[in-house]
Parts: C-alpha cells; structure tokens; sequence
C-alpha cells in the first residue's frame, strides 16, 4: 500500500508533526509539503521521500495541478490530509483524482469559520477516516462527525532528538528556555515576558534562546542563542520553557511536571487562545 503525506502551511509545525506520525505509527509516506527544512535528507526520518512544488505553484489551482500530477505519477492507495481537510487553500476540494483514494484528515485546531470561507461551496474529499489530535472546538467536533463516521483519537510521538554536543557543552547547569519557530517580533515578546516573569519569580536562571534565523537584535544581552532544529533534547535539559502555544509545542509539554509559560499569537486559521485556555 502506498502512502501520501499532505502537509502546507508557513511553518515548520506541519513538519514536526509528520515526523512525529512516522515514529508513533512506523509508517514512511512519501511527503509532500512546501516547507523546506522537509528538503534536508538529514532531517527526514530514514527510507522517506519527499516533494516540493515550484514556489511559483503555491496558489489554489497551481497546487491542484502539481498535486494532481504527483498522484498519476505515483498513484497511491491513502493520502494523508495534515490540518486542512481541503487543502490549505482548498485545492483539494473537487479534485477527483482523489475519489478513489483513500484520505485520512488529521484534525488540530483550526479556526472553522474563516476555513470554509476558503473552500467556499467546493466538495471537500470523501473522507474515510479522522485523527483528532487535540481538544477540538465543539463546532469543529460536529463538522468532523458530518464528514466521517470512523473518528478516533491519537496521541503523537516525537523521536529522540539527537544531542547536539557542541550545543550541550555550551549549556549552564540550569537555564529557561525560550524555544520557537516563528518571526522575529515574537520571539523578542517571548523575551520580554520570559524577563519579566524571572523578575516576578526571583528566578535568576540563565536564559537560552531557539529560534528560526540570526539571533534576534533585541535578544536578552546575556542569553545564549541557537538556531536549532529538532530541539526536543534542549526541552528535556531545560528547567523552565517558554513558547508560544502551537499544537506542537503544547503536545510535547503535556505531562511534563516543569513550569511552561506560553503566550498563543494571532493565527490566519489555527487559534492558539483556545488551544491554551483549553489546555489548563
């Protein structure tokens, strides 16, 4: 049986995601994504694949027909659907290729509403099967139920993060860690909040920073800086951890008995203030 994995979206959260799907089910589809940390073989799981579309093809009808395409080259029996049951710009509505292959939907939050008004009153794909990652809004709980009967839960894994020793002989005893992904301005408010709540703790811990890029121009002065990715070991080793409040980040500290301070930023489709309220 071959696989697809189909994941669009502007961050590396698709990405960690379909890393941790291979190690929690064993499964090596072939990934198909615009996110081009997935283009470093270094960092795909061993014996899988993957395709990037033209940056020119990242609009509704180019990816339908880069997709389309990709599935007469490969022709495969699933196609696995990351965040957006019908693609992140619903290039996957209508598209009949699709109609006799089987398409599994894992399901995170997402803002519904704003959604649909991208899909508009296209046909999302039959849906055989759905993987609800999280805590779901109640509207989107119900939407699910509308598109399939077979709706289960799944809780996803993430691999060993391979130490990094350089990095590792860098590290204090003990430090909070600010770790995320996304721009540059809300790395430095994660900064700031991260400041002010050792101020308000009496915490004295040194700081290490893991972000995307050069080191941000108003990073804490003292504060050690790496751009680092899979950081998973970083977050073991740290005493305190500060994010954002992205599907990935929330999963991997859900347990952990250290102190996470999370601030949730404004996203196009994704709802980061629910995820947190609804996580507490």
């Amino acid at each position: 049986m071959k696989t697809l994995y189909y994941c669009f979206g502007g961050g590396l959260g698709h990405f960690t995601r379909f890393i941790a799907w291979c190690h929690t089910t064993g499964e090596k589809p072939l990934l198909l994504t615009n996110c081009p940390a997935a283009t470093d073989s270094r960092l795909l799981p061993v014996g899988v694949a993957c395709l990037t579309p033209e940056k020119s093809a990242l609009t509704r009808d180019g990816l339908r027909t880069w997709l389309k395409e990709t599935l007469f080259e490969n022709k495969p029996d699933r196609l696995i659907i990351d965040a957006f049951p019908g693609g992140i710009f619903g290039e996957l509505c209508e598209l009949h290729e699709l109609d006799s292959i089987e398409c599994i939907y894992l399901a995170r939050i997402l803002q519904l509403e704003k959604y649909l008004q991208r899909t508009g009153q296209y046909r999302l794909p039959k849906i055989s099967s759905i993987f609800e990652l999280e805590r779901l809004k109640p509207e989107h709980q119900a939407f699910n139920a509308q598109l399939c009967s077979q709706i289960s839960k799944i809780e996803l894994l993430d691999p060993p993060a391979q130490v990094v020793e350089p990095i590792a002989r860098q590290l204090p005893a003990e430090f909070s860690l600010i770790i995320h992904s996304g721009p540059v301005s809300e790395v430095e408010e994660l900064c700031r909040y991260a400041l002010e709540t050792s101020e308000i703790r009496g915490c004295e811990t040194p700081f290490v920073v893991v972000s995307s890029g050069e080191r941000p121009s108003s990073c804490l002065p003292s504060a050690l800086h790496f751009n680092l990715w899979p950081a998973g070991w970083l977050i073991t080793r740290a005493s305190s951890v500060f994010s954002g409040a992205g599907c990935n980040i929330i999963r991997q500290m859900r347990g952990s008995q250290k102190p996470h301070f999370a601030i949730p930023f404004a996203r196009a489709l994704d709802d980061q203030f629910f995820r947190l309220a609804s996580c507490r």
